[in-house]
């Protein structure tokens, strides 16, 4: 029989027997539980003068006037950095974002408890390394993967700052993804999802990806973020795939986790733990980065498609598409083309967008390849696009990137 890892915890809940319950949840996910219950302020305080904890797990997110705020703030006075996990009988998107908001490490849906489980893992592995290393004074980006990090010595000031920043986002998961549908021109009902990455800043308000990606990429860290990003839309789908099965998430890739070569075995054990459906990840590498390193785009769609993954070429068409972009589409093994914004926004009245989207679109059924049209703003656009025999469509004309999955996917589109 295995051995229980060891867990200290404090369940934060109105009913003594249900946290009873979820302890006995815990230890059949392989843990062996030792805690106390929290019910209001004073016990909260009283369970946190008493010992070190490995997680504080709150059920429902709202204890007797003891949110998810007061426990940040309690941990704080007492100079705690212990995890928060918020659960609840119901926990979508939109419910998940406030609670990381609010300063909790992540929310999940009670009916999940193998999620459960895996994060809690996650959260005490991290917790545990940082005291591991508490007295080498360095700092620790906690995400699973080994550090590309540069020389802070060589950033900029303003770099530096953003550095500082980005490295305490990941540390407390002040990331949140939010979600836009890609929708099928012939009404295919599956569920198809592009995520995009916000930052919380110190007040919990988001932060667009323009702003801080850039120091990212030149601090060496967007593969500690790609990571980050994979690791939460794998949690996501677990939890959507209990409601529907038909769930696919579009996931960028930077330039950095394209020349990684650890990426295959992290990913391959996460996959292996969530036990998703086929195809349920696709991962984007933009036809720049592609055109760069078209050695390491080879290999990773070849390593993806082993993990049952599927491969997009992301902002597709700005390179010359007589020569150089078909020997790169032909020498990768693609399942989509995603057609550049820049060609989509005018092509119902630029004859030269209208040339260079119809070449794409005939490359791609050639080869059995899907098209995705980005950035689609109005009906115009989309009439063109459905008489060009684009598979799919994404932009502000459905819907702008939203923290809850709510697309009806159903809806007629024509």
């Amino acid at each position: 029989m295995t051995d229980l890892v060891a867990l200290k915890i404090i369940i934060v809940d109105t009913d003594p027997e249900r946290a009873k319950s979820m302890a006995g949840v815990l230890n059949k996910q392989g843990y062996a539980v030792k805690g106390k219950i929290a019910n209001n302020k004073d016990s909260l305080q009283q369970a946190l003068a008493s010992q070190t904890w490995d997680i504080i797990l709150v059920i429902d997110g709202l204890v007797s006037g003891l949110d998810v705020h007061h426990i940040t703030a309690a941990l704080a006075e007492n100079s705690l950095a212990t995890p928060v996990l918020v659960i609840a009988e119901s926990m979508d998107e939109s419910a998940r974002f406030l609670a990381l908001k609010a300063g909790a490490k992540d929310a999940v849906s009670m009916q999940i408890p193998e999620l459960i489980g895996l994060i809690i893992q996650r959260e005490i592995s991290r917790t545990r390394l940082v005291s591991s290393e508490a007295d080498t004074n360095q700092a620790i980006v906690q995400t699973d993967v080994v550090s590309a990090e540069v020389d802070p010595a060589l950033l900029s000031q303003e770099e530096k700052r953003w550095y500082e920043r980005i490295k305490t986002a990941l540390s407390n998961n002040h990331f949140v993804t939010v979600y836009q549908p890609i929708v099928n021109l012939a009404a295919e009902p599956a569920e198809n999802y592009e995520l995009l990455l916000r930052m919380l800043d110190e007040q919990g308000e988001e932060i667009a990806p323009g702003a801080f990606m850039g120091s990212a990429e030149k601090a060496g860290l967007m593969t500690a973020i790609d990571r980050w990003v994979i690791s939460n839309a794998i949690h996501c789908l677990i939890e959507r795939q209990k409601e529907k099965g038909n769930t696919r998430f579009f996931i960028k890739l930077s330039s950095c986790s394209l020349r990684d070569s650890s990426l295959e075995a992290w990913l391959s054990e996460q996959l292996l733990t969530a036990k998703l459906p086929d195809s349920s990840l696709v991962f984007e590498i933009t036809e720049a980065d592609a055109t760069k390193n078209q050695s390491q785009a080879q290999a990773l769609c070849k390593k993806l498609k082993q993990l049952n993954c599927q491969v997009a070429l992301d902002h597709a068409g700005l390179v010359d598409l007589a020569a150089e972009a078909k020997s790169l589409w032909l020498s990768l093994d693609l399942d989509y083309i995603k057609i550049s914004g820049q060609l989509i926004r005018n092509v119902a009245k630029n004859k030269d967008d209208q040339a260079a989207v119809n070449y794409i679109a005939a490359f791609a059924k050639s080869k059995g390849v899907l098209t995705i049209a980005q950035f689609v703003q109005d009906a115009t656009a989309l009439a063109y696009l459905w008489q060009q025999g684009i598979n799919y469509i994404q932009g502000y004309y459905l819907q702008r990137p939203d923290t809850a999955l709510s697309y009806d996917f159903t809806q007629d589109q024509e």
